[in-house]
C-alpha cells in the first residue's frame, strides 16, 4: 500500500470509530480541563482502569504535554 493510501486508510478508520462513538474519540469537555486544572485528573490506559496517581510522582506546576491524546 502506497503511503497516501495508508493515511487515507487511517482516516477512514478512525472516522468509522467516531460515528460509532468509540470511547477512545470522544473530547473532554470544559468541565473536564477546568477540574483537571484543580488536580482532579487520571490516566487511563484501558477504558475503565486509570493509571495509579503515585506513578507520575508530583505534576503540580509542572506543564504536561498529553501525548497521543487527539484521538487519531
Amino acid at each position: 500500500m502506497r503511503a497516501d493510501e495508508v493515511s487515507k486508510n487511517n482516516q477512514a478508520g478512525w472516522d468509522r470509530r467516531v460515528e460509532e462513538q468509540d470511547v477512545w474519540t470522544r473530547p473532554v469537555s470544559s468541565q473536564d480541563v477546568a477540574r483537571t486544572r484543580l488536580g482532579d485528573w487520571s490516566v487511563v490506559l484501558t477504558p475503565h482502569i486509570p493509571v495509579p496517581r503515585d506513578w507520575f510522582g508530583e505534576v503540580e506546576g509542572k506543564d504536561i504535554l498529553a501525548l497521543a491524546s487527539g484521538g487519531g
